[in-house]
């Protein structure tokens, strides 16, 4: 193998494969929805260029990767379904349906594929939500209700994996055939029972490392998170490399090398189907395979080909893992680990020469700087997609690797050793010895202080912490010595990308009513950079129209702990000037526990009432807004934040809310020559009170709907002298209270010029200077 890597070919396959990969990115998000058959034209003549002015061929063959990407992205694109079809333009349908179970996300999720709806005959991947027993790899028939899926284009960095969700509703029952494909679903439900009955209460672990097991992972995430472990519990590319190594040596036992590869081969595809074929299983098959016939066939490949080689594969088969960020991670791990560790020297004798010590003391040094280069290489790309850092791993790993390399094998043996017999009770028992030192260290691990938490960075901070790190890693791999000048300006444009989202101030400056489902948060950001929050969305048990629970009052697990605060990070938004409260329902403060932890606050603005309620009294004990400026609205009064107006129009003095809602603050806001009202949850007699002693500051340019488009709120003469341009309305596509009702959709219909909703995506509108 070495030999092989020392003589590759003299035309590396690395860039055009490169530039492959980079013209399916490219495509994606420049070019968009571009017909390909437009593209070859232009592709011929770029291509023609490379080859004649082969001096200056470099920048036409990059915009010719650039076209084929586009043309292979949106030639690789589905049509749309017969599903999208029957679900454009609704906002649920109800069938009776058959479909086949493919695999177990959580005790209560499944993906499932839809075979048949109505009478319409499908083939369909969604994801499906039943509180009953579904098997993976059978076949049922029940009524299912069905729900569109799609991304928010303000919040989501990912794309919807399933274009649908669905719910069983009734008349669930198993089918008696089940097709040929489901036998790989199937075999994996019995293996994992298999290991169930053999380790009980004690099989996460092993359910983890086998079989990738969603639920199984619950209870290891978090500490091995923060102990820069995390993919350890991922069947990854390491497991593979881990299995192929023991293979080996098991193997070549019995039969000749090049049988026992190919055994291997077989073998390896058998255990990525069980786990789905993810990219860092398939990537690290690819690669093993590839040097594997490179061996075969004496075909010198250097580690550079086989990484670019094996990404090219991916993409080939499915463009849109380069955008996961499982496929990210994994190729960026082995491509630092590949090319730009450094090989240490210790000691100034070569290799071969070297004592026990001496080798055994090198190798430590190698591995060591190998978890250094990787914790660091990956920082960037974890605090984009998880807001978390860890350099905990460093210590991490010098252990944890050396323990999963023994448990994974002692994995193996309790799966294929029979029940009851002597030699599984050895195992066991060694397995168990064997996790009893790894969950120690984890908890030793997690406990280290190099970990961000909520850390969020933009996309452009991405780069410039990249053009920063890549080339030192580099600099250091080739030993260049005093030639640092090479990478200074690299360096430097790094660190100017990296400031540039912290300096800003302007961009984005708007309106943002978050897509929170039934439930309200919405964000003014100001051209001078204040921040304005009023509510926060609901916690992550979504109470509605009534108070937290006790334990949700000071529970951080909440819709904006999982979307507003990383997606916060990610513009670069680090502290909130002003947070508006405007009453103590769920759907309006669930988020706050999250917020006060994690982001400092300045200011507050609340009721009186909330000052004396048991909710507040709850976040006192927390000492969260103990460093926040407190004004308690206890009467109509303005407030003005960097050149807005802030109009607190109720409850004003006068007024006495007999439940909750009624005692929502109504605020207007006057900025850059528009106005907006926002009445949270008011109801008709709140409406005709502010018509009575405020009609004057209601006439606006946008209205967020009252309670959510509720019937109770929204009357015919508010919505007459309020004459907005514009309402928003904060409802997900269908919730249990059915919002927006259909009373004042009419209404708005008759007053506004222009209706939307939160239920298609987040609205976003930018401020202007009004003419």
């Amino acid at each position: 193998m070495d030999s092989l890597v020392r003589k590759p070919y003299p035309a590396p396959l690395l860039l055009p494969l490169a530039l492959w990969c980079i013209g399916i990115v490219l495509s994606r998000s420049v070019l968009g929805d571009v017909n390909p058959l437009a593209l070859i034209i232009p592709a011929m003549i770029l291509g023609l260029g490379a080859f004649v002015c082969k001096r200056y061929s470099l920048f036409p063959l990059i915009l010719l990767i650039v076209l084929l990407g586009a043309m292979r992205y949106q030639m690789t694109r589905k049509d749309d379904s017969i599903l999208s079809q029957i679900l454009s333009g609704q906002t649920h349908i109800q069938q009776y349906a058959v479909f086949e179970v493919s695999k177990e996300i959580s005790s209560t999720a499944f993906e499932i594929r839809l075979i048949k709806l109505a009478e319409h005959d499908l083939d369909e991947r969604l994801i499906l939500f039943s509180d009953n027993g579904l098997q993976p790899g059978k076949r049922y028939r029940a009524m299912l209700e069905i729900l569109p899926q799609t991304s928010d284009p303000i919040l989501d960095i990912f794309p919807q994996r399933y274009p649908a969700k669905a719910y069983v509703r009734i008349g669930l029952e198993e089918l008696s055939e089940a097709s040929g494909t489901a036998f790989t679903a199937r075999w994996r439900s019995s293996l994992k029972r298999n290991l169930e009955h053999k380790l009980g209460q004690k099989a996460n672990m092993a359910l983890a490392l086998l079989l990738s097991d969603p639920g199984a992972k619950a209870d290891y995430r978090e500490p091995m998170t923060r102990g820069g472990i995390v993919h350890l519990i991922v069947v990854s590319g390491l497991h593979v490399w881990f299995i192929y190594l023991i293979s080996m040596v098991l193997l070549n036992l019995l039969l000749p090398r090049k049988m026992a590869e190919a055994l291997f081969l077989v073998l390896i595809c058998l255990f990525a189907a069980l786990n789905h074929w993810s990219p860092p299983v398939m990537r690290a098959v690819l690669m093993i395979a590839l040097f594997i016939f490179a061996r075969w066939f004496s075909r010198p490949v250097s580690k550079a080909q086989v990484l670019a080689i094996s990404l090219f594969i991916v993409t080939m088969i499915d463009p849109a893992q380069l955008f996961g960020v499982s496929l990210q991670l994994s190729y960026l791990c082995v491509g630092i680990i590949m090319l730009a560790v450094p090989e240490l020297r210790l000691f100034k004798r070569e290799p071969i020469d070297q004592n026990l010590f001496q080798k055994g003391t090198s190798r430590l040094a190698q591995y060591g700087a190998m978890t250094l280069w990787v914790s660091i290489g990956v920082i960037p790309l974890t605090l984009y997609y998880f807001g978390t850092g860890s350099l905990n791993g460093i210590v991490g790993n010098l252990v944890a690797i050396p323990l999963m390399g023994l448990i994974l094998p002692l994995s193996f043996l309790v799966l294929i050793l029979p029940a009851g017999s002597f030699a599984l009770t050895l195992i066991t028992l060694s397995w168990g010895f064997l996790m009893m030192l790894f969950d120690r260290w984890v908890e030793l691990c997690a406990a280290l202080p190099l970990f961000l938490q909520n850390a969020h960075i933009a996309a452009l901070q991405v780069l410039g912490m990249i053009l920063i790190i890549l080339p030192l890693m580099l600099w250091i791999k080739q030993r260049k010595g005093r030639q640092y000048r090479h990478i200074l300006p690299v360096c430097a444009l790094g660190l100017l990308l990296f400031f540039i989202p912290l300096m800003k101030h302007g961009g984005g400056a708007g309106i943002y009513i978050f897509d929170a489902g039934t439930a309200d948060c919405i964000l003014i950001k100001l051209k001078d950079g204040n921040t304005i929050l009023i509510d926060t969305g609901a916690s992550s048990r979504a109470y509605g129209e009534r108070q937290p629970s006790q334990e949700a009052i000071t529970s951080t697990n909440s819709w904006a702990r999982k979307k507003l605060l990383p997606w916060l990070g990610r513009k670069g938004i680090r502290v909130i000037d002003l947070l508006i409260l405007t009453h103590l329902h769920d759907d309006h403060i669930g988020g706050v526990p999250a917020l006060a932890t994690n982001m400092p606050i300045k200011n507050i603005a609340v009721t009186d009432e909330t000052l004396v309620s048991p909710v507040w009294k709850a976040w006192m004990e927390q000492n969260w807004f103990a460093k926040s400026a407190l004004h308690a609205v206890t009467d109509t009064m303005s407030i003005f934040v960097g050149g807005a107006k802030l109009k607190f129009l109720h409850p004003d003095s006068t007024y006495f809310g007999a439940k909750e809602n009624n005692r929502s603050i109504v605020l207007r806001l006057d900025y850059a020559g528009s106005s907006y009202l926002f009445p949270a949850d008011i109801e008709h007699v709140d409406e005709l009170h502010l018509i009575e002693n405020h009609g004057q500051f209601l006439d606006v340019d946008y209205f967020k709907a009252a309670h959510h488009g509720s019937k109770s709120s929204n009357s015919a003469d508010f919505l007459r002298v309020v004459s907005p341009r514009e309402v928003w309305i904060t409802a997900s596509v269908k919730n249990r209270y059915g919002f927006p009702h259909q009373e004042p959709m009419r209404i708005f219909k008759h007053h506004a010029q222009r209706i939307r909703s939160t239920a298609t995506g987040t609205i976003y509108l930018p401020f202007s200077q009004k003419d």
